[in-house]
């Protein structure tokens, strides 16, 4: 199975091209230009770079969120207008859950966090066992004191990765540091559509992917649009 993956939920933007599991190619951008601008481009050149044909790919797959409204929903049209052109099917993938593939051989409580506003993230928490990620707490919006108090509960090894995790590691630091582990590295704290596509070949089943008109975004919280529109209600 051939897979084109795409992630523009945060502040970084990257695209794959995976065969299974195998990576047959990978761009990532951290440059400031804005989504619009690069994923189009990326995505063409990539293909190119790959001598893959868009017509050969099997799955159209984008990270649907949580993150950036804006990041989210640029990554989730393009793959629905790509997958609907092909006939192909589409899938979305959690950044949270595909942020926990960034931790390499880590072993124990792995904390994805995106920052969503001061005192608050976008959360999951996943543990990694034998090389298998299992979900512990599901992706929700977070008071990051709240997310500490959670994990203190399962008085495990924690690291936490993630556009949110210097936060909640100052905060975890006064409350259980001695099982604490920070994933400091940049490159590590990014969603990356390699890992993405990784995540995806672990969990997909045939039941599981759905057609491109029903790839949506997942915000996990009201945009501004919806608030606006609950207060004139």
């Amino acid at each position: 199975m051939i897979i084109l993956f795409v992630d523009s939920s945060n502040k970084s933007v990257s695209v794959a091209i995976l065969e299974e599991k195998k990576v047959l190619g990978e761009f990532f951008l951290d440059s400031g230009l804005t989504h619009s601008q690069t994923l189009a481009p990326m995505i063409d050149s990539l293909l190119k770079c790959t001598n893959v044909s868009a017509k050969n790919v099997d799955l159209f797959s984008a990270v649907i969120g949580p993150g950036s409204f804006t990041g989210i929903r640029i990554g989730v049209s393009t793959i629905n207008g790509m997958a609907l052109a092909f006939q192909k099917k589409c899938m979305g993938m959690s950044s949270l859950l595909a942020l926990t593939y960034n931790v390499g051989e880590f072993e124990g409580l792995v904390c994805s966090c995106i920052h969503s506003r001061e005192d608050e993230v976008y959360a999951g928490i996943f543990e990694k066992k034998s090389g298998k990620i299992n979900i512990i707490i599901q992706d929700r919006v977070i008071k990051i004191f709240d997310l500490i108090k959670m994990i203190k509960k399962y008085k495990k090894k924690t690291i936490f990765v993630g556009s949110g995790s210097l936060m909640c590691y100052n905060e975890a630091q006064e409350n259980f540091s001695e099982c604490i582990e920070f994933l400091s590295f940049h490159d590590d704290v990014c969603v990356r559509a390699s890992n993405a596509g990784k995540a995806l070949f672990d969990c997909v089943s045939p039941g599981r992917l759905v057609l491109s008109d029903f790839l949506e975004p997942n915000y996990l919280k009201l945009t501004k649009a919806e608030k606006d529109l609950n207060i004139c209600v």
